[in-house]
């Protein structure tokens, strides 16, 4: 699923097309079905889905490499905007709260395999580099206001990210003096159970 926020800026910014950047997109999600199905849809006179100047646009912008075989590789351009799974995996074990003390005994908060989160957390934020770097804000936040209560195997497989950035966002009209008071009828982080809205 393409977030078509930063789909748009991605074009924008980058000053790409959009087939240029479906060619880039199904080239990344290795789904050559669905780029011979693209061009058996929209042929063109020489069989490929972009003529050759954008193709050459790509290439010289390295967004895609030629290979020696005469075939594409994604360039660094690309593959810039998508966060490595092991690398995210390793920056949110290092922020978020190894133990919380409840009643003078320490109970552990990452004992999740770190491989298993890595392959569930990466298809959550559908490995949106942006996106992961404001869930590390949401978890530095979250620390800095003793909201982090929970494992983090619950706090990924229920989102917990998406409650904490309701409350540190700056665009909401009345920012909560106390984080704690703004979960109002979802009481503590302890007990919080997301809803899937994919529409």
């Amino acid at each position: 699923m393409i977030l078509v926020e930063r789909y748009v800026n991605f074009l924008i910014e980058n000053n790409l097309t959009q087939r240029q950047f479906l060619l880039l997109y199904l080239l990344y999600e290795e789904r050559m079905d669905l780029l011979n199905r693209y061009k058996e849809q929209f042929p063109s006179n020489d069989n490929k889905m972009l003529p050759d100047y954008l193709i050459q646009d790509l290439i010289r912008r390295d967004f895609i490499v030629q290979t020696k075989t005469g075939g594409y590789k994604l360039g660094d351009s690309f593959l810039k905007i998508f966060v490595d799974a092991d690398e995210a995996t390793e920056q949110i074990y290092n922020l978020y709260p190894p133990f919380i003390n409840n009643r003078g005994v320490d109970i552990p908060l990452t004992s999740m395999d770190r491989r298993i989160f890595a392959k569930i957390y990466i298809n959550k934020i559908k490995g949106n580099y942006e996106e992961h770097k404001a869930i590390l804000l949401d978890i530095q936040y979250g620390i800095d206001n003793g909201l982090i209560t929970t494992g983090i195997e619950k706090f990924l497989t229920s989102e917990q990210w998406k409650v904490l950035r309701k409350l540190r966002e700056p665009e909401e009209l009345l920012k909560p003096t106390n984080p704690q008071e703004a979960l109002g009828d979802l009481g503590d982080l302890n007990n919080f159970e997301s809803v899937d809205n994919d529409f």
